[in-house]
């Protein structure tokens, strides 16, 4: 399965490809995306390139650190069935981040 990508077009014209789970997180870019205006890159022309990138890297490192903390905070269930279910759906949706600490936990019980 591939990652869905978006352009982003800065003040110099130059475009850069983020994901867009990623970018979406950005309330003015998910606005621009719901409003079918991305077609063609979405137009960031108040923001210069080398910024652009920051602010990319910044959204990257901030979704990953809040996938962390989710995926610690799913494992604490401790109800049987519940971390079996868990487990099951992690397997069949090919969530492997999910599923090594489900199956972990579900064995140290």
């Amino acid at each position: 399965m591939s990652t869905k990508m978006v352009v982003l077009k800065n003040s110099n014209g130059e475009s850069f490809e983020a994901e867009e789970a990623i970018v979406l997180q950005t309330q003015t870019i998910a606005r621009l995306v719901e409003d079918d205006c991305a077609n063609k890159g979405i137009p960031l022309e108040n923001v210069r390139s080398h910024i652009l990138e920051k602010m990319i890297e910044y959204r990257e490192k901030e979704f990953q650190d809040l996938i962390k903390k989710w995926d610690a905070e799913i494992v604490k269930v401790n109800d049987q069935s519940t971390i079996f279910h868990l487990i099951l759906a992690a397997k069949n949706l090919n969530i492997k981040s999910l599923f090594v600490p489900l199956l972990a936990k579900r064995l140290l019980i």
